[in-house]
C-alpha cells in the first residue's frame, strides 16, 4: 500500500481515505472533485481491497517514467484494462 501511495503522490494525485456512508459494495475508485481528479478509499474496506482499487486507479496513469518495486507495479498491471 505504501509503495503505491508513494506512486500517487509522484503523479500529484490524492488519495483519500474516509469512512463511506452508506456502506458501498466495493473501496471506492478514481473520481473527479473540484477539477481534479482524486482517489477514494473506504478505511473500512479490507485493506486488500483499498490496494487493489488504488492500483487499479494507477492504472490508468502512465507509470513508466516512475519507479515501483517489482511486487507494486504487478499489482498495478493486473488491474489494467486490455485496450478496446
Amino acid at each position: 500500500m505504501n509503495e503505491l501511495l508513494r506512486a500517487a503522490r509522484k503523479l500529484s494525485l490524492e488519495v483519500r481515505i474516509e469512512p463511506f456512508e452508506p456502506p458501498p459494495t466495493r473501496a471506492g475508485g478514481l473520481c473527479w472533485f473540484r477539477g481534479r481528479q482524486v482517489v477514494l478509499l473506504d478505511q473500512n474496506a479490507p485493506q486488500s481491497a483499498q490496494v487493489a482499487t488504488l492500483a487499479a486507479a494507477l492504472g490508468t496513469f502512465d507509470l513508466e517514467p516512475i519507479y515501483l518495486t517489482p511486487e507494486a507495479r504487478r499489482i498495478v498491471e493486473a488491474t489494467r484494462q486490455p485496450p478496446r
